[in-house]
């Protein structure tokens, strides 16, 4: 449908004359299209030709020309067929190109140029070595405001002439804009929300969609970023126990008519280190509702292996002691120099070896207390 071509349409209503072997009138016929806060770059291009009448259109040169770029839109199309005021959209997404000797009929077609590097009047920009562009996709990436050029020339004296009648249109698809993200920091192990937001040409919120990626996997793994697209936030969870900075890539996505234009933005995210508590591992604990006390028979030895860790901190530099709560019963000598803790020669790197040995003919319960210190405060 002639009437479909998708974006927000600008429009010239002024008839361009078509005069024997010269320009138009007027020359270029211009469409200024003002700047928006809802617009960004240049997505897709549609031109319409509204009422396009020739009796030669073999005859005729159009060029559009915005931001220094030029796309030949048609040139050297219809042959001799007379065009009686036909509506001609023209689309990199068409189906078709115009006819090169055949009768050009009102429709939807893609820019076709059987000559490319035909020079038309001044002020009309010259083709470059390899002709004026081809495709209206030449003008994706410009700011979309500022004027639009149409030039349109007949370069053949042959007693013929024609006009555009209703003048022409201009549809324009812009891409969204993503909103900047501020540097970001979090704490070793902790999840970070950050609010994301941005805005498409139709300002429907609901045609928006985020995704995100980090360029540092050992600090934020791509499977520690969750989109929420309803609020509009990313939850940025750092990899367990890991620090540093990650680059984080947002990149939003108009799913307006399933056109799928895009825009991104980074930022950085800092995790910053965290001194991890070390760990006991191996002895019985009092606090595990199952632990039964651990029963020494009198006048004999009781060792417990068990091992020490940290995240930071290397085994053989954890310090670790044992207190008792009876020491008539089972005496701890010097905490904090005690010969009762002991490297376990199976385990060196991380193993120690509890040694209780009670008083002789004593009897009853003790509360055994081993603490590690990574000399860091944890």
């Amino acid at each position: 449908d002639i009437n479909q071509s998708p974006g927000e349409e600008f429009t010239n209503p002024n008839p361009i004359t078509l005069f024997d072997g010269t320009s138009g009138l007027p020359y270029p016929s211009v469409i200024t299209v003002p700047q928006a806060a809802h617009r960004g770059a240049v997505a897709e291009v549609y031109v319409t030709l509204n009422g396009l009448r020739h009796g030669n259109p073999d005859d005729l040169d159009i060029i559009l020309q915005h931001n220094g770029v030029t796309v030949g839109l048609l040139s050297d199309v219809g042959g001799a067929n007379n065009l009686a005021a036909a509506d001609i959209l023209l689309s990199d997404r068409a189906g078709v190109s115009l006819p090169d000797d055949g009768v050009i009929a009102p429709g939807t077609y893609r820019p076709t140029n059987i000559k490319n590097d035909d020079i038309l009047p001044a002020p009309a920009p010259a083709p470059g070595n390899n002709g004026f562009a081809t495709t209206l996709g030449a003008f994706a990436g410009l700011d979309p405001s500022g004027d639009w050029n149409l030039f349109v020339a007949d370069d053949t004296s042959n007693q013929i002439i024609g006009a555009i009648e209703g003048g022409w249109s201009l549809s324009i698809v812009t891409a969204p804009i993503i909103n900047n993200v501020a540097a970001q920091n979090t704490a070793e192990d902790t999840p970070r929300v950050v609010p994301v937001g941005g805005i498409n040409q139709t300002q429907n919120q609901g045609d928006l969609r985020f995704s995100a990626t980090s360029n540092n996997q050992s600090v934020l793994p791509n499977s520690g970023i969750v989109v929420d697209n309803n609020a509009d936030t990313l939850t940025l969870t750092p990899a367990a126990n890991a620090n540093g900075a990650a680059t984080v890539t947002v990149t939003i996505t108009d799913v307006t008519n399933d056109r799928n234009h895009t825009d991104s933005t980074t930022f950085v995210l800092t995790v910053n280190p965290v001194n991890d508590a070390p760990v006991i591992d191996g002895l019985p604990r009092t606090d595990d509702p199952g632990q039964a006390p651990v029963p020494i028979a009198e006048g004999s030895t009781l060792q417990i292996p068990f091992e020490v860790r940290d995240v930071e901190t290397a085994g053989g530099d954890l310090a670790v002691t044992a207190a008792s709560s009876d020491v008539a019963l089972i005496p701890i000598v010097k905490a904090g120099d005690n010969p009762d803790i002991i490297t376990d020669p199976n385990n060196a790197a991380n193993g120690r070896l509890l040694t209780l040995r009670p008083v002789s003919e004593r009897f009853g319960p003790a509360r055994i207390t081993v603490t590690v210190t990574d000399g860091n405060g944890g």
